[in-house]
């Protein structure tokens, strides 16, 4: 696994793709959005970052399948200001947009653009009344983790 926490679609292509050794992969998935959003990236150079990520990834692993996870819930955010919140989280509702576009030109690239809401994962979750703490708030692996799970079953693999 490589991760970094704070990387843009452009670093993560700088500095991670690189480096992963040319393995036998089954599955990438990228988790990513916020970080974009926050520097404010222009849609456009968004989609083509994502493109050339797409073509740097097949690169090095020709067919495997990529799956980019669902756009990070900005908008749920309580810990940031309504302006924040609604600036930032509507970049984020366009890049998650653009990605689209971007897995609609690969075969074997998916990306999930169902919207995660929070108040709909503390249920899920059984949170009483949206129970998270600030870093799940900001950094929602665990709910990146269901949605995959259930995303992965849908693209007709078993849930493991």
């Amino acid at each position: 696994m490589y991760a970094k926490s704070g990387y843009t679609l452009k670093k993560i292509r700088e500095t991670i793709v690189p480096v992963i050794p040319d393995n036998k992969v089954d599955l990438i998935v990228i988790g990513l959005g916020a970080n974009d959003a926050f520097t404010l990236n222009t849609p456009w150079s968004w989609q083509k970052q994502s493109e050339n990520l797409v073509t740097d990834l097949r690169s090095k692993f020709e067919e495997v399948t990529i799956v980019f996870a669902n756009m990070p819930p900005i908008k749920d955010f309580p810990a940031f200001p309504f302006l924040i919140r609604f600036f930032i989280g509507n970049l984020v509702d366009i890049l998650g947009n653009e990605l689209l576009t971007t897995a609609s030109k690969f075969n074997g690239v998916h990306y999930n653009d169902k919207k995660i809401r929070l108040r709909d994962w503390s249920t899920r979750l059984n949170r009483n009344g949206g129970d998270f703490s600030v870093m799940e708030f900001i950094h929602q692996s665990l709910l990146m983790a269901y949605g995959l799970v259930n995303y992965h079953h849908l693209l007709g693999r078993k849930r493991p």
